[in-house]
């Protein structure tokens, strides 16, 4: 079942969602002492070692940031402690930790450091919110928690959103993926899966990966909607080689080594969950995906 076949909310998508596209930033160099600052001692030396580690990443506002960035430690309920470590309050410019998972302040920080206020509208990373919408929450945890693993080799916890995320960002390569996350441009992402599916199409991939908070993990409908997602992914990435081979950009012996290679990382699983594993690669949506990455099914491609 493709994304338009869902028909979901036909009521005017894009007048909806107005997704903003953010005035970009220079980058700025830290000139803020750590050792100044009004945080608690123990969370500065993770403070100082996100710093370090993503010295290449053009935050928005990173000394504005840290001149009022508050970092508590937290006791969530009993009902959130499976799922909920830390979190960041965007309005208040505050992160709330548990003391028993202090390596996910590095994840907060991501969402610290990409925040941004404009009028009523506030937003970090890929995530925006205005009066009467919120849309990107889903693609900015899922990517946030990829570079939490990819940086700072820890677990990650939203385990289907980073695994879309991861899809978007092979489609897209590590530095647009990065580009864009750090200067907050949703818009960007929206436009370019625009080139190759309609504009509501390309709206409703981030509206319906928002609806992965919704479900258990454990739960069918999280593997459907997570393949609904990812036939939609390979759709935009073989119409993307289609273009590139008819303008000459490429050639066929260069298809059959892009698909192979993209098959490879695109099928990977991204679960811990050994039962949702085996419930994944026996669905349907799974042969469908890896078929449609074969050379026969490219050159059908060409003809249509």
């Amino acid at each position: 079942m493709s994304i338009d076949a869902l028909k979901i909310n036909k009521i005017n998508y894009i007048s909806k969602y107005a997704i903003k596209r953010i005035p970009s930033v220079e980058q700025e160099n830290i000139v803020i002492d750590i050792d100044n600052l009004q945080i608690d001692s123990m969370y500065k030396p993770y403070l100082r070692e996100f710093i370090n580690k993503t010295s290449n990443f053009n935050f928005r506002n990173i000394n504005k940031t840290l001149e009022t960035l508050n970092i508590t430690n937290i006791k969530f309920p009993e009902s959130l402690l499976k799922i909920k470590e830390g979190d960041y309050s965007i309005i208040e410019n505050e992160i709330r930790i548990r003391k028993d998972k202090i390596d996910s302040l590095y994840h907060e920080l991501f969402h610290a450091f990409t925040s941004w206020r404009e009028d009523s509208a506030i937003g970090c990373g890929f995530y925006q919110e205005d009066l009467g919408y919120n849309i990107g929450s889903s693609l900015d945890e899922g990517y946030t928690d990829l570079l939490f693993k990819d940086i700072f080799n820890n677990e990650i916890n939203y385990t289907v959103e980073a695994n879309i995320a991861n899809k978007l960002q092979l489609i897209l390569t590590k530095e647009k993926m990065q580009e864009m996350y750090t200067s907050n441009n949703l818009i960007d992402i929206v436009e370019f899966l625009s080139q190759y599916s309609s504009k509501q199409e390309s709206v409703s991939f981030i509206i319906l990966m928002d609806k992965l908070d919704k479900y258990n993990y454990e739960n069918k409908k999280t593997i459907r909607l997570m393949n609904i997602l990812s036939n939609y992914l390979v759709d935009i990435y073989i119409n993307d080689l289609v273009i590139k081979y008819q303008s000459g950009m490429i050639t066929y012996t260069d298809i059959h080594d892009k698909l192979g290679a993209f098959k490879e990382e695109f099928v990977k699983y991204a679960f811990d969950d050994k039962k949702l594993e085996k419930e994944y690669l026996r669905s349907s949506d799974y042969f469908d995906i890896t078929s449609k990455l074969s050379n026969d099914h490219f050159q059908k491609q060409l003809v249509i």
